[in-house]
């Protein structure tokens, strides 16, 4: 199994700009859908998760729902900060 860790700019990208490789990347590790299997493990940290979640708020203006249940509701893995 292939593990990537993606920068802030793939999360907030690929969300604002439906057309993107960004959002190709997205689909393609199962960020929109749960279910989705993937050979590709993501990484994220709490610290990213957090940025995303700030950027995400400052760029839209808003709370950012859309990013926050689709990071808790993904397959993609925590892990701690060493």
């Amino acid at each position: 199994m292939q593990r990537i860790f993606l920068d802030t700019n793939i999360y907030i990208l690929g969300q604002l700009n439906p057309a993107s490789n960004e959002e190709a990347i997205l689909k393609k590790i199962g960020f929109y859908d749960s279910q989705q299997q993937s050979s590709i493990q993501v990484i994220i940290s709490q610290e990213l998760s957090e940025q995303i979640l700030r950027v995400c708020k400052r760029i839209q203006n808003k709370d950012c729902e859309n990013s926050r249940s689709h990071l808790a509701e993904s397959q993609l893995r925590v892990r701690p900060r060493n």
